[in-house]
């Protein structure tokens, strides 16, 4: 993995001046490669887990549930990037390094927000977050798994440094560039196939 990751690195510093790359956009897409392999291999456990508790007997109800609400957050989540990271002709704008395109923040912004008010786009992510919150905290006890749970999912107003508070939306999307936009909804992925992952190991 390193060694792809230094072959990129040095790509990427061959053609910048080409393509007009910067270095913050660099990052952005190593970022987001480091995350798409952490979300297969997070599946691939995830698959693990359930067919070793199939095979032992230990498979329920309450597993089914749990796989199934993140199945959910997560085909949403994948519906978002998916627009998001497509171009008017269906092409990806991720695999064509369109960074003319993913630098700009007038696509993210439509999407989510009207005017200084949340979309209907944005208003339903808040919705699924809200509600995947709300259901997967009721598998865990520990105060370590839900406080980390409440945080990653939070839709109340963020505690800016002035003391002021804004809406998670508005603090990490309006008018930030699309490429950043995306790699955090690709985080967010992966931080619901780890809160599942780690609800299967305790099992």
């Amino acid at each position: 993995m390193l060694g792809i990751i230094s072959f990129i690195c040095l790509s990427c510093g061959n053609n910048q001046e080409r393509y007009g790359y910067t270095e913050e956009y660099i990052m952005y897409e190593l970022m987001m490669d480091e995350l798409d392999y952490h979300e297969t291999y997070l599946n691939f456990q995830i698959t693990y887990e359930l067919s070793k508790l199939l095979t032992d007997g230990k498979m329920d109800s309450e597993i089914e549930i749990v796989d199934s609400i993140t199945k959910k957050y997560q085909k949403e989540l994948g519906r978002i990037i998916t627009y998001l990271s497509t171009n008017d002709e269906g092409e990806d704008l991720l695999i064509l390094e369109a960074f003319d395109v993913l630098k700009r923040t007038d696509k993210s912004n439509r999407y989510f927000f009207h005017g200084d008010s949340l979309s209907n786009n944005g208003k339903s992510l808040n919705f699924f977050r809200d509600r995947y919150r709300n259901e997967v905290r009721r598998y865990f006890d520990e105060p370590i798994y839900l406080k980390r749970i409440s945080g990653t999912l939070e839709t109340s107003p963020v505690k800016r440094r002035n003391g002021t508070g804004i809406e998670p939306l508005f603090y990490y999307y309006k008018d930030m560039p699309l490429i950043a936009v995306i790699t955090h909804l690709k985080q967010q992925r992966n931080y619901s196939l780890e809160f599942e992952l780690q609800y299967l190991l305790k099992k």
